[in-house]
């Protein structure tokens, strides 16, 4: 792989950084080095869930490989330099591009319950409901109160909008 290609992909637990190198290796036939033998067994098993169909992953006690392999894909880099050499990574750093998840970032930001958005008073409300926009709206409406600092909010709202088919739908809670 040319130095204009390798990269860090780098985010929380559980964002998709094994999925992206699963894919990665289905689509080059790159072999995945893991951490240890168990978390090569995870690692296939999920490939094979996902339908990727890839090299069983290796690990450090695999290596030296031979057979002409160039180059590996590397999951939980953390882990397998510990495997490695032994010694807990306190820090490290690379020359490498760095790649954070997308996934990471959209998936810690939840999608907001309502959005309601009004340009002016004579303007129709642009609504959105769990992240999907609602067309073709007839009514809407808002409410929230709180009784004081101790006391939790009540909320309700009411979006009536119709269906393609012509139907009346409510969106509420009450």
């Amino acid at each position: 792989m040319s130095d204009n290609k390798r990269e860090i992909i780098g985010g929380k637990r559980v964002c998709g950084k094994t999925t992206e190198l699963i894919v990665r290796s289905y689509n080059t036939g790159a072999y995945i080095l893991c951490a240890n033998k168990i978390m090569a067994r995870i690692t296939y098993e999920y490939a094979i869930e996902l339908g990727k169909h890839i090299p069983y992953p290796i690990t450090p006690s695999d290596l030296p490989l031979s057979g002409g392999v160039r180059e590996v894909i590397v999951d939980e880099v953390e882990l397998v330099l510990r495997e490695l050499t032994g010694l807990n990574i306190t820090t490290m750093s690379t020359s490498n591009k760095l790649n954070e998840m997308n996934s990471l970032s959209n998936r810690d930001k939840k999608e907001p319950l309502l959005k309601i958005q009004i340009q002016d008073e004579e303007s129709v409300p642009e609504v959105k409901h769990k992240g999907s926009q609602v067309d073709m709206k007839k009514n809407v409406a808002f409410n929230w109160v709180t009784s004081g600092l101790d006391e939790p909010a009540i909320l309700t709202y009411a979006i009536e909008n119709y269906q393609e088919d012509g139907t009346l739908n409510r969106i509420e809670k009450t």
